[in-house]
Order: structure tokens, then C-alpha cells, then sequence
């Protein structure tokens, strides 16, 4: 979709330069920064060159000519194009973290989301993975930068809050095991970095796809095969050996992940189609979601390696994938789109926001542990946290963004 924008007053004078030369570089740049490089016809208009009436297609040409120069400027630095259906299918993934995490829903709801909420993460990242790979050193730096360098903030952060409960409350403040979990993923190490397993899981998952997509040559049955096989791999070692090591870095699920990932890349062309018909694969993701649950007592949980059935999981894991990626192609938001793009800070930060106001006086008003008193305080609270990031991510994105074009080595034209 279209994204309505206007060009900054300042820069209009800039956007197409003398007839027969490259458009302005401060308008190139505000293109490369936006969604999406239109309505380079309103400035044109805007600030109309003296062609004369017989040569008003030259605005064509240079319009052209912008498009051809954004594009290559896109190439060269990475900065693909967003698909905004994606964008809001990590939004409704992230919607369903957070509904999960307020830990109040009825134990069938929070069995249905946990099926697929984790695994939709992952098959978004293989609907956007590129298949052009470029060298595994700038790979791997540009995923060190977007994801390590929050997980760097977020860890400051959580000993700052670890220092201040120290030093206001008494509550001893677990340097060690905190630096252990730190490096590691372990889970339960304490309560602060065992909530970022996801980071480290997705990093392995995203380098393995890489080589394993470098290694197939990206054909669709030898990479499938060999997503299947990380697949059986990480589920059995998980699921009979579910020692410590097999969490370290979280390496076994992020094999699990390659699996969602390849489905999702194989799969790009057709998802990004599906519509309205693909809806109905709520009905085998709730029905095989909930044989999971009944059958081990536990739906899917990959903060510790929970699986259960394999058969049952991965089919709710993507019927539940598919289904959102259908509703992502039949909605239209740009608010939606919004928390898409911001999706980690959200995931990262959302754990510090549970202690609010607005819901512990709920208790006062309802009897705690009702079904309304559950639905209401999940709501309430899910509402809040939606609200209080939308004026937090602006703050964010002012300090991580310019942090992380500078790392890449990409500077900030003004």
C-alpha cells in the first residue's frame, strides 16, 4: 500500500536539480529513509521547472530517473523495500506475545497461541530472506548490529533495574548468574536474561539458514530436505535429551527454526497472495494446537524446549503461520505496519512494563480470578503496553537507528 508522505518544504528545492542532472542528494536520501520512494509527482508539481508546455514529459524522464537511482542506491546498501503485509503479520505476532505473556487467558487460549506465535516469527523472517546472500562477514555483521545491539541495551537496562531493586528494596542482585545468562541463553539462570532466549535463538537460526540456502544453492526440494532434517534433529535432541547443553546459544531450537524459516521462503510467493480463503487454516491450527496440549499436558513452549508431539506441532505451527499471513493480506494498517517494524524492541522491553496501575486496580473494583476478572485484566493490560510503546518506539528508533547505519558504516546524509 501507499503510503501518503510529503516532502519536506527544505528539500524541494533539491528533488530534481538542473535538467540533465542527478536528482538532489538530500532528496535521495529522504526517499532511501522512507517506506516508499512516490509522490515524487506532488513535489514535481510543487516546484514545476521552466521546460515549457512542449517538453512537460522531461518530468517523466527525471521522475523515471529518480526511481532508477533509488532503486540502485536500495541495492547497494541493503535497504530493501518493506512488504507491509509482513510488517503486520509480525505485528499480529507480537499482539500474540503479549497476550500470552499476561499469563491471565484461560489455559485453551494460551495453548492455542503458544502453538504458533514463536514459529510465525521465524516463517515471517524466510518470507523476507533475501536470495541474493551476500559475503557471511557483512552477514553477520548486519545481524550482530540489529540484533545483538538491542540485546546489548536490553542487558543494561535489566542490571540497572537489578542495581535499583539492590539498592531500594534489598533484593540482592545476581551478578553472576546474570552474566552467565548473559552469554549463554540458559533459561532460569534469573529473571531477567532467560526472557531473551529468542535472541539467540534467532540469530542461529538465521546464520544456519544462511549457509543451509548457500549450500542447497536455494533448490526448493534439496533445501526443503535439509530444513526437514535440522527439524528431526533439534526435536529429538530437545525431547530426550533436555540437558543444559542443549541450550546453550539455544542451537536446537534454533535448528527447530530453520524448518518455519524454510517453510516461509519456499513458500514467499504463494503467502504473499493468500487471501480471504486462508482463514480457514485457523480450524487444524486450533484443532491440532489443542490435541498438543491435551496429549502432554503443555502446547508448544520454546523458551525451554517444550515440543511435545512433533506431528501435531509443526501442523498447528504453520496452519497457524498461514493463517495470519491470509488476515495480515486482508488488513490495511498503518499502525499495524508501525509495530511491525518494531517488533524486537517491543519483545525485548515489554517485560519491564507488567507492574502498571490500571490493572491492579481492576482487583479493587472485581473478584481476582473470575473469567471476567482474567479477560479484562489481559485486555486492559495488553492495551497499555500497546499504548505506552507506540510513545516509547520514536524515542527508541532516534537513538538505535542513527547507532546502527553508523556501525554498518552507512552515514547519515543530512
Amino acid at each position: 500500500m501507499v503510503r501518503p508522505a510529503v516532502l519536506p518544504p527544505r528539500q524541494r528545492a533539491g528533488v530534481l536539480g538542473k535538467p540533465g542532472q542527478q536528482p538532489g542528494r538530500q532528496y535521495r536520501q529522504w526517499v532511501l529513509q522512507a517506506d516508499t520512494p512516490f509522490l515524487i509527482f506532488a513535489s514535481s508539481i510543487a516546484h514545476p521547472r521552466p521546460y515549457g508546455k512542449a517538453k512537460k514529459h522531461l518530468y517523466h524522464l527525471e521522475i523515471t530517473a529518480v526511481y532508477g537511482i533509488v532503486e540502485a542506491e536500495r541495492q547497494v546498501t541493503g535497504m530493501a523495500k518493506r512488504i507491509g503485509s509482513v510488517d503486520i503479520l509480525k505485528a499480529l505476532g507480537i499482539c500474540s506475545v503479549i497476550l500470552y505473556h499476561t499469563e491471565a487467558l484461560p489455559t485453551v487460549v494460551n495453548g492455542w497461541i503458544g502453538s504458533y506465535f514463536m514459529p510465525l516469527f521465524f516463517f515471517a523472517s524466510g518470507l523476507t530472506f533475501s536470495a541474493k546472500l551476500p559475503k557471511f562477514g557483512a552477514f553477520l555483521k548486519k545481524k550482530c548490529v540489529y540484533l545483538l545491539l538491542p540485546y546489548l541495551l536490553y542487558l543494561v537496562c535489566c542490571a540497572a533495574l537489578g542495581v535499583a531493586k539492590q539498592v531500594i528494596r534489598g533484593v540482592a542482585f545476581p551478578v553472576k548468574s546474570f552474566l552467565l545468562g548473559a552469554v549463554s541463553g540458559l533459561p532460569n539462570m534469573n529473571e531477567y536474561t532467560g526472557r531473551a532466549w529468542f535472541i539467540f535463538c534467532f540469530f542461529v537460526a538465521e546464520i544456519l539458514f544462511y549457509f543451509l540456502l548457500k549450500w542447497t544453492k536455494g533448490k526448493r526440494t534439496p533445501l526443503f530436505l535439509a530444513a526437514l532434517i535440522f527439524l528431526l534433529a533439534g526435536y529429538a535432541y530437545a525431547h530426550f535429551f533436555r540437558d543444559s547443553a542443549a541450550m546453550f546459544w539455544r542451537y536446537t531450537d534454533g535448528m527447530v527454526a530453520v524448518f518455519f524459516m524454510a517453510v516461509g521462503y519456499l513458500l514467499r510467493e504463494s503467502v504473499l497472495k493468500l487471501k480471504a480463503p486462508g482463514l480457514l487454516f485457523i480450524v487444524p491450527s486450533v484443532g491440532f494446537g489443542l490435541l498438543n496440549l491435551h496429549i502432554n499436558g503443555h502446547g508448544l513452549v520454546m523458551a525451554y524446549s517444550y515440543y511435545g508431539e512433533l506431528v501435531p506441532m509443526v501442523v498447528s505451527a504453520l496452519s497457524g503461520c498461514l493463517f495470519f499471513a491470509a488476515l495480515s493480506n486482508c488488513l490495511q494498517s498503518r499502525y499495524l505496519e508501525y509495530l511491525g517494524r518494531n517488533t524486537l524492541f517491543i519483545y525485548l522491553f515489554h517485560f519491564f512494563l507488567w507492574a502498571y496501575p490500571l490493572p491492579r486496580l481492576l482487583g479493587k473494583m472485581m473478584t481476582v480470578g473470575t473469567t471476567a476478572y482474567n479477560w479484562l485484566y489481559a485486555l486492559l493490560l495488553f492495551a497499555e503496553v500497546l499504548v505506552i510503546f507506540s510513545l516509547l518506539i520514536p524515542v527508541y528508533n532516534r537513538i538505535m537507528q542513527p547507532l546502527q547505519r553508523r556501525l554498518l558504516g552507512k552515514k547519515n546524509e543530512k
